[in-house]
Order: C-alpha cells, then sequence, then structure tokens
C-alpha cells in the first residue's frame, strides 16, 4: 500500500491501535497531512478491515434467541402431562 511512512505519525497522534484507527475521519487524516490519495488508500483498507472483524449481525440472533425464546418454552410445555 506504501503508507507505512505514516505510522509514526499515526501512533504520535493517538491512533495507536486498529479500534482507534478505523474511527478515524477524513478531518483527521487532513489534519496529519495525508495526500488525498494516501487518505483514500488508507480510507479503502480500513474499510477492508472492518468488514473481516465485523461479527456477522444475523448470528447475534440466533442461538440465544431460539434457545430462550417463545419456541423453546412451548417445547417445555408440550412435554409436561
Amino acid at each position: 500500500v506504501g503508507l507505512a511512512q505514516y505510522a509514526g505519525m499515526l501512533l504520535r497522534s493517538g491512533f495507536d491501535d486498529m479500534e482507534t484507527l478505523i474511527e478515524i475521519e477524513d478531518d483527521h487524516l487532513r489534519d496529519l497531512g495525508l495526500p488525498p490519495g494516501h487518505a483514500l488508500k488508507l480510507r479503502k483498507r480500513l474499510k477492508e478491515y472492518r468488514a473481516t472483524v465485523a461479527p456477522d449481525p444475523s448470528s447475534c440472533d440466533s442461538p440465544t434467541s431460539s434457545a430462550t425464546g417463545a419456541g423453546a418454552t412451548a417445547g417445555r410445555r408440550a412435554r409436561a402431562p
């Protein structure tokens, strides 16, 4: 990507972990002096990174809701005499 030259500057500016870096905004990049093309490259790579580490929203509902939802309760009632 050719952005290693900005690592020190980003670290000194408080972008010292990925959680913080993925929240960086265009204004921050401008204030840090990144040329527009390099800012674009960095934003693109951060977007790709976010897509690989973001949890799948559909997986949040399925295991928990099926185990504790109405279906589980109805199943227990069906077994009772």
